[in-house]
């Protein structure tokens, strides 16, 4: 009978050596653990409290889970297809706001605007002026950087063509 020897290695095996280097969960390791150990509380919650509440066994939970949830989908569409849009205010809430504005800008702008004719047009009309300015200077500088580049490409192709233009190159033929 042939005897079998086993040798036991001194030096660890690489899994080994990992787990004695490994350094502490953190970051994303941590979060997801969390987030998998919350729900699994939460679906153990949800086990418990519908078998106690319905009295119902532990393998239809999921079955009245789906249920439970389409109801709550059915009754959300249903009062989603009623929704309405909103009414427009009405004449005295309009005339209000009006003149709640009208004396705000003029509590801007001082007593002496009060004599002044069309005085809150001409403030209203520089707070939307303010308003709209870095917009439509952006606007016109894109488009001037657009065409600056259409200008750019259009003689870099096509300037050897025309004739006194600054670095133009002369043409093969003359």
């Amino acid at each position: 009978m042939a005897r079998r020897t086993t040798t036991v290695s001194s030096t660890p095996t690489p899994g080994a050596a990992l787990a004695s280097r490994r350094e502490p969960a953190g970051g994303p390791e941590l979060f997801l653990t969390d987030a998998g150990a919350a729900l699994a509380l939460a679906n153990e919650a949800r086990y418990r409290t519908l078998e106690r509440v319905f009295g119902i066994q532990r393998s239809d939970v999921n079955l009245l889970t789906a249920v439970v949830a389409l109801m709550v989908a059915n009754s959300v569409y249903e009062k989603v297809t009623t929704v309405r849009p909103p009414r427009p205010p009405s004449i005295p809430a309009v005339a209000i706001g009006v003149g709640a504005l009208r004396e705000s800008i003029y509590g801007v702008a001082g007593p002496a605007s009060r004599d002044t004719p069309l005085g809150g047009t001409l403030i209203a009309l520089a707070v939307l002026g303010g308003l709209a300015r870095p917009p439509v200077v952006r606007s016109i500088r894109g488009t001037r950087a657009s065409w600056r580049r259409v200008h750019h490409s259009f003689l870099s192709r096509y300037g050897h063509l025309i004739p006194g233009e600054s670095g133009a190159r002369p043409s093969p033929s003359g």
